[in-house]
């Protein structure tokens, strides 16, 4: 079902499955185009999630999705803020899933528990977007922001990203693909879609998704 949620810079909407369920996962999507990218598949997951007996919900952040604030009026701290009020309206055991970039975002959503889908540090994210330069895509500078493959972002926005790092935080799960070579708790059959692009569907992605997260949510509840 499609909802909205209240934040203290406005109203943004908010899809769910599952309210009844006791397991409540808050889903925290990619940044930028990442997030069209995957959008496919973490809904498609959610909905699997929902058959499992596990609740979930898509918040769109500030400025994102069909968000009525532009881009470059948002700064990281409205994410987190947006993000915290959301949680504080969510019943249930609380497990946040973040996919990329939404990992700097997790803490914010005061959880029990944070499961990471190949999480990424700011400063690679940046560097991603500096690299559409290479691509063919527009990067443009508009006073003090930032146009970037269509999209405006504001020059604050990219210098907090900079810095930007994942939370340490207790009941931790990171998972990635099996070909990144970086450290993980388990890694997954699929392909990179957010390098994609375009949008697009893996059902081995999603499949390794659902088991992994969905397991781990309910032992969590568990524990």
């Amino acid at each position: 079902m499609i909802d909205r949620y209240r934040w203290p810079g406005g109203e943004e909407f908010v899809l769910r499955f599952g309210v009844q369920y006791p397991i409540q996962i808050i889903v925290i999507q990619p940044l930028f185009e990442e997030a069209n990218r995957m959008r496919q598949i973490i809904v498609s997951a959610m909905r699997r999630l929902e058959a499992h007996g596990i609740g979930s919900a898509l918040p769109d952040l500030p400025g994102m999705g069909e968000s009525p604030l532009s881009l470059a009026e948002v700064r990281m701290d409205d994410w987190r803020r947006a993000l915290s009020a959301f949680a504080d309206g969510v019943d249930g055991f609380k497990v946040t899933a973040a996919f990329r970039g939404g990992a700097l975002l997790d803490d914010a959503a005061n959880a029990s528990a944070a499961w990471r889908c190949a999480p990424e540090e700011g400063a690679r994210l940046v560097r991603d977007l500096m690299r559409t330069r290479l691509t063919g895509q527009s990067a443009d500078q508009a006073g003090d922001a930032l146009i970037l493959a269509g999209n405006e972002i504001q020059q604050s926005l990219i210098d907090t990203l900079k810095t930007a790092s994942t939370a340490d935080r207790d009941q931790i799960r990171t998972v990635r693909l099996m070909t990144d070579a970086a450290a993980a708790d388990a890694k997954i059959a699929g392909t990179p879609v957010w390098r994609r692009s375009e949008p697009g569907d893996d059902d081995l992605l999603k499949a390794a998704i659902v088991e992994d997260l969905g397991q781990w949510a309910k032992q969590c509840a568990i524990s």
